[in-house]
């Protein structure tokens, strides 16, 4: 739902806006909850509401690292991409074993090239390739970015073809539709590396 797999992505993120709320009404202290309710209203743009809900979350839990890569990334989007790279790091070291961490690598990576880093953006993507992963284009999609803006072109090309290849319809618009951010700048430099590997507005790929 998040990051685009499912047909029908607006109903479920308001479908789930809807459970998280019923959630917090049975118990409006459970960090997972808040943390549900965050990543929903994330994915409906709403970053101040995102923030807020999940460091409630982690308030609650200081130790629950899903919420530590979900608030880096909502920071990173919204431009605190200090403070966004350090939560996605601490979720990192809560949990270096955690069956989503190719998303807190993915993640991690992309706040590296949103702040011109991108040879640790690179060493990041690489290693998001190590995990299994149910969001098999994001990484990919990552590595290529990385390796388009330090100028190699070959390997930025192979990448992305990895991830067309996991998510066919793969676009930049496609890609600002389920990281919404407000920064502008940041973000475009890690789109203008899809792009310069290949990657088109609109589910082209050539």
């Amino acid at each position: 739902m998040i990051l685009g797999y499912s047909e029908e992505p607006d109903r479920l993120v308001e479908e789930g806006k809807l459970l998280a709320k019923k959630a917090l009404e049975v118990d409006p202290r459970d960090p997972i909850a808040h943390f549900a309710m965050g990543r929903n209203l994330f994915a409906l743009s709403d970053h101040d509401g995102a923030i807020a809900a999940l460091k409630y979350s982690l308030e609650l839990n200081p130790n629950f690292a899903l919420s530590y890569y979900g608030l880096g990334l909502v920071l990173t989007l919204s431009g605190d991409l200090d403070k966004g790279r350090t939560n996605i790091q601490t979720a990192i070291r809560l949990s270096p074993r955690d069956p989503l961490m190719v998303g807190f690598t993915s993640a991690l990576g992309m706040a590296c090239i949103m702040a011109g880093d991108f040879e640790e953006g690179l060493d990041w993507a690489k290693q998001s390739l190590r995990f299994p992963t149910p969001i098999g284009y994001w990484n990919h999609a990552t590595l290529a970015s990385a390796y388009a803006n330090l100028g190699q072109m070959e390997e930025a090309t192979k990448a992305l073809k990895g991830a067309v290849k996991e998510k066919p319809d793969l676009s930049v618009s496609f890609l600002e539709k389920v990281l919404p951010t407000r920064h502008k700048d940041g973000f475009g430099l890690y789109m203008s590396g899809m792009r310069s590997a290949g990657l088109h507005d609109q589910s082209k790929f050539c």
